[in-house]
């Protein structure tokens, strides 16, 4: 972990923290220039480390499910043409579609890479928001605290590396706090409308979002007339519009949403783990703000500690609202962590300013230190413990790489293909129409539905390819496997199975051979006469246990109507895409060799893929060819323990 930390922004911005401490205490004016400098160098610091966390490696895994409902239906909207089966997608998704609106330029921008910067982009911006807050409440220092501690946080970390709709909603909500308590303290029309605005924003990216709306409004109430008529009253018209007009389509989802709940039930046991032992952040966090309550009232300052206390009961309402809403609604929830993140908005500033409040029991002298220090023991401690700059250890769905390799260059418009990830659609829809890939939710087979239709829809060999990678563990999933499982070797041949990298699942391939399905050939403007450019790889073969010298061995292979001036480009795939050297020029007879390390470890030695793609001159892709499964050997020889 210390390695982790000397190496990171978070170093320097610790150490700075320290002085900006020490400086507020030592320095002879009230706020000096070189107090404002350093503040504003922690708070970058700070959000330096913050987006770092939250914006490395952007392509640790393919794109999870949810990120690729937010584009298409992104895509559809501004496009204003929705496609069946995703023609209603306000039936089945919690929000409207402005954060679908963001992730669609995103990723026209940059691709999922793109859209996962966005996020942790808007994750930066809460944790400066935090710092806003926080500095409003309570004081600057409070503020750079809170900040820091939200910087390293789990749930926030990882709310923003997964570019879902909650990435949109914290951050609307963080912004629209942080205005509000700007109005309510400043009591200036445009702030509280702002404040309006940007909660409903949140709103728009979620709808659970409207759950603190009632506590807000009831708020401001004390405020007088201003409040109301700028703030409550159209956030009021903003809700109440929306709701009329997209009436049918809430009902529809709380139907949906109520008979959801119904099977997401889960044991004591199961609870205690994701409520409990995986959020001990959120409940170290509570316990620690309680230092924030001022017990006394020092005569003078009656009107000060009944704002603190005041300030203290709105925060821990914003915080206990989220728990009981899931405690009411969504007890089996696997992915708290998301929700966790609405919870500890609302808690880190009040933490914060318990833990600077314990640290001056230690003295005026050694405050700055003592301060400073519990600072990063808090933070760095929360951060380390719920593994917040190890990626691997939040992935939770499939990497469903290899199934995109299998099909590049396979397929034509006209296949059909049935999968049990709606994750892979992603990848296929630029490829094949929307309505020739089929999942497990929906599927009407002549005058049948459900488990059936799959079945004979299979057994019939309607579908071109069968596509599984285990991942869904949803009961419409698990029925559509089971019913095709009987009937698939009656049309279909297994062509790839291989464990799926991120959860070690089995990934199976499946090609309709009763009639074969009709693969494409690479298409190609210029070439050979009579030929489409084609690339075989000769050594390595898929399944080959290969002996090599450590982990070298020499990649073989040739090409066929190769236009003048092409070239192969040749990659491992692990856990990712390896490139394996710069452009290889094919010889007078086709043949090509380049030097291959398989350097796979652990399940990895044993499923290498090898991909060698051909372009033309201008880089344009002709033709691409892959192996899968294979072994590195042993240094004797002898073929590892394979899963």
């Amino acid at each position: 972990m210390s390695t982790w930390i000397s190496s990171t922004p978070f170093a320097a911005t610790f150490s700075a923290l320290a002085g900006a401490t020490i400086s507020k205490l030592t320095d002879p004016a009230p706020i000096s220039e070189r107090m404002r400098f350093l503040r504003w160098a922690v708070l970058l610091m700070i959000l330096a480390g913050a987006f770092w966390l939250r914006g490395h490696d952007p392509l640790y895994n393919t794109a999870f499910m949810d990120e690729t409902f937010h584009v298409r239906y992104g895509r559809m909207f501004l496009a204003n043409h929705f496609e069946y089966p995703f023609d209603m997608p306000l039936h089945w998704v919690f929000s409207w579609y402005l954060w679908g609106i963001f992730a669609v330029i995103a990723e026209r921008i940059a691709g999922i890479a793109g859209v996962r910067e966005m996020s942790a982009f808007a994750g930066t911006v809460a944790v400066l928001a935090v710092y806003g807050i926080s500095r409003r409440l309570y004081s600057a220092e409070t503020g750079l605290a809170a900040a820091a501690i939200f910087a390293l946080l789990s749930p926030a970390v990882f709310s923003s590396r997964i570019a879902t709709y909650d990435s949109g909603a914290v951050v609307f909500l963080a912004l629209g706090l942080w205005v509000y308590v700007r109005a309510w303290q400043e009591m200036k029309n445009h702030l509280w409308l702002w404040a309006a605005v940007l909660f409903f924003a949140a709103f728009l990216c979620k709808y659970i979002m409207a759950l603190y709306f009632p506590f807000l409004v009831l708020a401001a109430l004390r405020k007088g007339r201003r409040p109301l008529l700028a703030f409550s009253l159209p956030l009021a018209i903003f809700c109440a519009g929306y709701a009329w007009y997209y009436r049918g389509d809430l009902i529809f989802l709380a139907s949906f949403y109520s008979q959801f709940n119904k099977r997401n039930v889960m044991s004591g046991s199961q609870l205690w783990d994701i409520y409990v032992i995986q959020r001990l952040d959120l409940w170290v966090l509570g316990l620690l703000s309680l230092a924030a309550w001022p017990w006394t009232v020092p005569p003078g300052r009656e009107a000060e500690i009944r704002r603190e206390r005041w300030i203290f009961i709105l925060m821990w309402t914003g915080a206990a609202a989220m728990l009981v809403f899931q405690g009411m609604s969504r007890l089996a929830d696997m992915r708290f962590f998301k929700h966790a993140t609405y919870s500890l908005l609302f808690l880190t500033p009040v933490a914060a300013q318990g833990i600077l409040r314990l640290a001056r029991l230690a003295g005026k002298t050694l405050y700055p230190f003592a301060g400073a220090v519990a600072v990063v023991l808090v933070a760095v401690s929360l951060g380390w413990a719920g593994n917040s700059w190890n990626t691997g250890a939040h992935i939770f769905w499939p990497n469903v790489e290899p199934i995109r390799a299998y099909f590049e260059g396979r397929l034509t418009q006209q296949d059909r293909l049935l999968l049990d990830d709606q994750g892979v659609r992603y990848y296929l829809e630029p490829v094949l129409p929307a309505e020739n890939i089929i999942e497990a939710y929906y599927f009407r087979y002549h005058e049948m539905e459900g488990p059936p239709a799959y079945a004979a829809a299979v057994a019939d060999g309607y579908f071109d390819y069968v596509a599984l990678d285990g991942s869904g563990n949803e009961e419409e999933v698990l029925k559509m496997r089971e019913a095709i499982r009987p009937v698939l070797p009656g049309r279909y041949a297994l062509r790839m199975t291989m464990p799926e990298p991120a959860l070690q699942r089995r990934i199976e391939i499946y090609e309709r051979v009763n009639p074969p399905a009709i693969t494409a050939a690479s298409n190609v403007a210029a070439g050979a006469p009579g030929l489409s450019p084609r690339v075989e790889i000769l050594f390595p073969a898929t399944g080959a246990a290969v002996r090599t010298s450590g982990i070298e061995t020499k990649l073989q292979g040739r090409v066929e109507g190769a236009p003048a001036g092409a070239y192969l480009l040749a990659e491992l795939f692990t856990n990712r895409w390896y490139s394996q050297g710069g452009r290889i020029i094919p010889g007078a007879a086709g043949a090509f060799t380049q030097p291959l390390y398989l350097g796979g470890q652990g399940a990895q030695q044993c499923n290498h893929v090898v991909r060698v793609r051909m372009y033309d001159p201008g880089g344009k892709w002709l033709a691409t060819a892959t192996q899968f499964g294979i072994i590195r050997a042993n240094a004797d020889g002898s073929s590892p323990s394979c899963p």
